[in-house]
């Protein structure tokens, strides 16, 4: 039996097979087997994948899209309360800036009004 030690090229750790090396490389240096890099994301996930035809299997049982579209449909319903509470807050907002003006309004045209029966009754 021989105790052949494989060295790691980067920290010179020293390992006993082809794949403990590879594991170690993979894991703690992000070496990929074959200098292959994983280019290939999961729109949902962000799990990489190193063939496009790999991902696109994943995505479409990818759990994270499930929760991706419920995630949305509550931003969605968050977003449509508020746009409703906005709403009711600026028609509040303008009928009472219209009321103030209706006043304003009526109390200069009751004034005018006043003014101009005094003058006719002092004629």
């Amino acid at each position: 039996m021989t105790d052949k030690k494989i060295s790691c090229s980067i920290c010179n750790k020293l390992y006993s097979s082809n794949s403990s090396l590879s594991n170690h490389n993979r894991i703690t240096h992000g070496i990929r087997k074959y200098g292959i890099e994983k280019k290939y994301e999961c729109r949902f996930c962000k799990k990489e994948y190193v063939f496009s035809q790999s991902r696109w299997k994943h995505e479409k049982t990818c759990k994270s899209k499930e929760n991706d579209k419920k995630s949305l449909q509550e931003t969605i319903e968050k977003i449509k309360e508020e746009n409703e509470k906005l709403l009711k807050e600026t028609i509040e907002k303008i009928k009472e800036e219209n009321e103030k003006s209706l006043q304003e309004i009526l109390n200069t045209f009751n004034a005018v009004n006043k003014i101009l029966m005094d003058r006719i009754n002092k004629q």
